[in-house]
């Protein structure tokens, strides 16, 4: 817990406190984690610069002085909640700008000013894009976590995103989703044992009594690592009975129809199962308020991270 203190900024506390969950379960310290993210941060800028001006601003070069100075203001063009203090922070220290930013997850409106900046002319609008694309995606991925939250409006089940996310953006598109008030899945497949409808078919094809076969290979291996959290997809109702729940620490019912949930939290409420449900599968944001007094501690959303719109922010010189 030291090392969550010592690693953490007020800005990003609840997805460095997921980090800290995640390195739990992965024999990991939170100090690799948090240089994982910081690493994936640099990379994805300097890629980003790099694609953006491979031999330099000519225009800037053209129409401005090498010492001119200025200021600008980034702005909002709507409203939504604000993820990229940390993105603001690195490409300011990289072009030896000064500036100020609104904390993480703070809510604003169309017209809000979001951060302000000064320095040279020129490294200010050579940062502009790369700045405005990182931002206004992050932004967008904690403004839609926001308000799935929001719709669901019940603080006792976590809204969870997914693996589906930007490939080598992941670390900074779930800390976008804890910005919104989002819970961080498993960041990786190491984090944790999910068994899906692929593991499960694979093990059909091997084995004529795959169920025992699974039953047992989750008894040892929890045996051996009891500190690694078990999931098991489940696609129905016979699944269900069927399965070996009781090795496993969380349930994902996946593609269930609201009748089939009810009858699912029914049969394990008879069944005494102790773990925690997930459900899962095409839940949009019209239909969270059906899932609102359910007996369920999760639902995981893929469209938080893969069909998200950037928002409409501006900076301009002042």
């Amino acid at each position: 817990h030291l090392l969550l203190i010592a690693f953490v900024s007020s800005s990003n506390t609840l997805f460095f406190a997921n980090l800290y969950y995640h390195a739990i379960l992965n024999k990991m310290t939170t100090l690799d984690q948090n240089k994982l993210y910081k690493k994936q941060l640099e990379t994805s800028i300097a890629l980003a610069l790099k694609e953006d001006a491979p031999n330099g601003d000519i225009t800037s070069t053209l129409c401005l002085e090498p010492t001119q100075l200025g200021e600008a203001t980034l702005f909002a063009k709507e409203k939504g909640i604000f993820f990229g203090n940390d993105i603001f922070s690195y490409l300011n220290n990289q072009f030896s700008l000064k500036g100020e930013c609104i904390a993480d997850s703070s809510p604003f409106n169309k017209g809000d000013v979001l951060a302000s900046l000064s320095g040279s002319l020129s490294d200010i609008l050579q940062l502009e894009r790369v700045l405005l694309n990182f931002v206004a995606h992050l932004s967008g991925i904690a403004t839609k976590t926001n308000t799935y939250v929001n719709a669901l409006n019940n603080k006792n089940i976590a809204l969870c995103d997914t693996r589906k996310t930007t490939p080598g953006l992941r670390y900074l598109e779930k800390a976008a989703v804890a910005a919104g008030g989002g819970l961080n899945h498993r960041f990786s497949l190491s984090d944790m044992i999910l068994i899906k409808e692929n593991h499960l078919d694979s093990l059909a094809k091997q084995h004529s009594n795959a169920t025992f076969v699974l039953e047992e290979k989750l008894k040892v291996f929890k045996k051996k690592q009891p500190e690694i959290l078990i999931q098991l997809e489940i696609r129905d109702l016979d699944a269900l009975k069927t399965l070996p729940i009781t090795c496993c620490d969380l349930l994902l019912l996946d593609n269930f129809s609201i009748d089939q949930l009810n009858r699912a939290i029914h049969w394990l409420k008879e069944a005494n199962y102790k773990g925690q449900l997930e459900v899962s599968g095409n839940i949009t944001l019209e239909k969270l308020s059906l899932y609102q007094d359910k007996a369920i501690h999760r639902i995981s959303v893929g469209a938080l991270t893969h069909s998200v719109k950037s928002l409409d922010l501006s900076l301009l010189i002042d």
